[in-house]
């Protein structure tokens, strides 16, 4: 298991947050009382370091969006590898969380009020860079 290490940086336009690690139901509770710490203001989530996604994880990003939205602010998850984009992608949450590839891109969606998820990333090209590996599943000979 990867510890998961989790750093706040203020920005002019909204707070940076860095997540590494794997979210699981091990670390939940470290991000959970990380996150539930932020001011209410928008906030981008880079998460290029983050090798593994459980569902446990969506729902403390979803939380957290809940909660920034109410206090009229945005969320914006900024390098998510292809395979956290994966996850987002089957389980349809790529359809309510906004994502961007670099942090940048991430502020200017934030200033520019374009926060909408702007569809389907692509899943395709490129290797799955600091994803935990899937395990391989055996085919018997025909």
């Amino acid at each position: 298991m990867t510890p998961l290490a989790v750093r706040t940086f203020p920005m002019p336009m909204a707070t940076l947050v860095t997540i590494a690690g794997e979210l699981d139901i091990a670390t939940i509770p470290e991000l959970r009382g990380h996150l539930l710490a932020l001011p209410e203001r928008s906030t981008v989530v880079e998460m290029s370091e983050v090798g593994l996604l459980s569902a446990a994880g969506l729902s403390v990003l979803l939380e957290l969006q809940d909660r920034l939205a109410r206090a009229g602010a945005r969320v914006v998850l900024a390098g998510a590898p292809d395979c956290v984009r994966r996850v987002f992608a089957v389980t349809g949450l790529d359809a309510e969380l906004a994502m961007a590839s670099t942090v940048e891109e991430a502020v200017e969606r934030i200033v520019s009020g374009l926060t909408q998820p702007a569809g389907r990333p692509t899943l395709l090209g490129g290797p799955a860079t600091q994803c935990r590996s899937a395990p391989r599943r055996f085919r018997s000979p025909r």
